[in-house]
Formats: C-alpha cells, sequence, structure tokens
C-alpha cells in the first residue's frame, strides 16, 4: 500500500475498510542535515495529512515529561491565641503528558474492550497505525492536575501542663499527605481508569508507571518536648 490519500489503509477485525490520515509533522531538523540524521530532530504536529502507511518512522512530539506551571495554596489559621495551628496544602500541575502503559498492555493484547468489539474508527486506525507503539489512542494522557497534599495542625500545649513533667514546652502534631486529587484532567483512557495522573518515573521516552506506584498517603503524629 502506498502512501496515497486516494487508498484504503487496513482493515478492522471483522473485514471493513479504513481509511486513515496522519499528521506527517514538521521537521525540526536544521536545512541541510542529512537524511540519516534528521530522525535525531523530531517532528511536530501540524505538518501534512497524508496515508498513515507514509508515517513510519516519524515520531511526533507529544508533550512535556515536566509540568511547566506549577501552583500551590498554603493557608494557615491560628486559633486560641495561636496556641493551636491548622495548615493545608494543595498543588496543580500543568503542561505534563503522563503515559499510562500500565492500561495500555490491555489495548495492546485485546484485553480491554475497545480493543476486542473495535467499535471506535480512530482507535483501530490509530491502533493499527502504532502497533505497539504507546500512542495518544493507547496511554498518552493529559496529566493536569490538583492535589490536596496535606492537612494538619500542632497544638502547643499549655504550660501548666507542661511543668508538671519537667519540662519547659511540648507540642503535638497531626498531619496527613497525598490525602485526595481535588481535579485531573483525564480520568479514563478509553475505558480504563487512570487512578492516579502523577505517579510514574521520567525516562528518555517519557514518563512511564508500568513499574512504578502512585505516592501512598500517609498519617503522621509527633510529639516534640523541650527540656
Amino acid at each position: 500500500v502506498t502512501a496515497d490519500t486516494r487508498c484504503r489503509y487496513q482493515l478492522n477485525a471483522f473485514g471493513q475498510g479504513l481509511w486513515a490520515y496522519c499528521d506527517m509533522g514538521v521537521d525540526l531538523a536544521p536545512a541541510g542535515t542529512a537524511t540519516a540524521d534528521v530522525s535525531k530532530y523530531g517532528r511536530m504536529p501540524g505538518g501534512e495529512a497524508r496515508q498513515c502507511t507514509g508515517n513510519t518512522g516519524r515520531t511526533l512530539f507529544a508533550g512535556r515529561g515536566f509540568a511547566s506551571n506549577t501552583f500551590s495554596v498554603s493557608p494557615r489559621l491560628g486559633l486560641l491565641d495561636n496556641q493551636l495551628q491548622v495548615y493545608a496544602l494543595a498543588e496543580g500541575q500543568y503542561g505534563r503528558v503522563g503515559t499510562d502503559n500500565v492500561h495500555a498492555w490491555g489495548h495492546i493484547y485485546n484485553g480491554s474492550a475497545i480493543s476486542r468489539v473495535e467499535d471506535d474508527p480512530m482507535w483501530v486506525a490509530a491502533d493499527r497505525a502504532n502497533s505497539t507503539a504507546c500512542g495518544w489512542d493507547k496511554c498518552l494522557y493529559d496529566a493536569d492536575f490538583w492535589k490536596l497534599r496535606e492537612v494538619g495542625a500542632r497544638y502547643t500545649l499549655p504550660q501548666a501542663w507542661v511543668q508538671r513533667t519537667g519540662a519547659q514546652r511540648a507540642s503535638l502534631a497531626v498531619s496527613a499527605r497525598n490525602l485526595w486529587t481535588i481535579w485531573q484532567a483525564t480520568k479514563e483512557i478509553n475505558g480504563m481508569p487512570l487512578i492516579d495522573p502523577e505517579f510514574g518515573n521520567i525516562g528518555a521516552t517519557g514518563e512511564s508507571n508500568f513499574w512504578e506506584q502512585p505516592a501512598l498517603t500517609s498519617l503522621n503524629a509527633t510529639l516534640r518536648v523541650t527540656f
């Protein structure tokens, strides 16, 4: 099959023809670069739309592996003449593309519903074009999110209590971390739920969560006594 926009691309599992077009990308290689070295510069989306069979060996830039913008909100409240302090930390990250290749294997090896039914033309065409590659149709996702990172309280014990023990001062603090994902841009990928938009391991090919686990929720209590 040649890279001709008039020809049929491939067939789905039921023998139905697919006509699909891929973004050839905009080459980032400097003018005059030898053909053998062109691939190392990559391509940006926005190129000519052509038959997907002509897209072999072209890798388009999907997005950043690190958040380009991070925001935090950290209110603190003092009560009982500042003897009791309550605080919280919420954090939001934007601009990162994640790779949920844990669930991608279900699509690749036909363990997911969409890979068996093949009732989504866009998914089927992208599956045929990418084979086992990790494309938007299988595992790449918008990883923007807001999380409640931490909540806690610290109570300074009354001097009358502390002096009975012979200490100068004492405080009790309790806190909890990674309690709640307030919002996430992507909740599922073709029926596969995305548990945590943040977890993963940054590597040369992007963020992968195949061998990773999400950050654990933790509860902490600390008693500080000064003599």
